[in-house]
């Protein structure tokens, strides 16, 4: 059985999301993070970089939100939160779900942990100001992709289904309300996004699990 390692509102979302999505039976462990139980021995054998999440199945342990993702993915193609191999769709799922992991999460640590990333403190202001900018610029793109095409609006941003990038979507669109100084729920096609995903059953547990009220997340 699947065992996700979690710990509330971090990168242990979009995981949380897809399994709940799947309808597949997992558990959940949460990780105390107050008591540096992230970087305990034994969480160390299962992640050597001591980050959350880490899924394990059977005698695998495996960590990186995107590849817990892929793996899921592979395991359960009867659930379709991949595309078909071979379809444009897959390869636009590829695609995005890069730019949201790859891209817009790792710009996203560079707002949030801006003293991470100088060797000057009195620059992380500055850094913070600069990358929320570049983050926004990045929820356009994000938001023009769910524009309405062909008269039809795009609910999802690879086809007329949920698949595992919306999950990435979900989770780093909540960090930036929760972070921005600008929310990027401001624009129209990703409120719309966002105000159609909370609907369903599997996102609500989950964010009733990670106590997450999305009432906070109304613009």
């Amino acid at each position: 059985m699947y065992k996700l390692y979690y710990q509330p509102g971090w990168s242990s979302m979009a995981p949380h999301f897809l399994l709940a999505e799947m309808g597949v039976e997992f558990q959940l462990k949460l990780v105390d993070v107050e008591a540096k139980e992230h970087k305990s021995p034994d969480f160390l054998k299962l992640n050597p970089t001591g980050r959350i999440p880490v899924l394990t199945d059977d005698s695998l342990a495996l960590f990186e939100s995107a590849a817990i993702c892929l793996y899921v993915c592979d395991k359960e193609p009867k659930t379709h939160m991949m595309p078909e191999v071979g379809t444009v769709e897959r390869a636009k799922c590829y695609q995005w779900l890069a730019y949201l992991n790859s891209t817009v999460q790792t710009e996203m640590d560079m707002l949030f942990y801006p003293n991470n990333h100088t060797t000057d403190a009195t620059s992380a202001p500055a850094i913070a100001e600069r990358q929320e900018q570049r983050l926004m610029a990045m929820f356009e793109i994000l938001d023009n992709e769910l524009a309405q095409q062909n008269y039809l609006q795009q609910n999802y941003l690879v086809g007329d289904k949920m698949t595992v990038c919306d999950c990435f979507l979900l989770m780093l669109v909540m960090w930036g309300h929760e972070e921005f100084k600008v929310s990027p729920l401001t624009m129209p096609n990703l409120s719309r996004f966002f105000k159609n995903i909370i609907q369903k059953q599997s996102v609500q547990a989950v964010c009733e699990v990670e106590q997450l009220d999305l009432n906070d997340y109304v613009v």
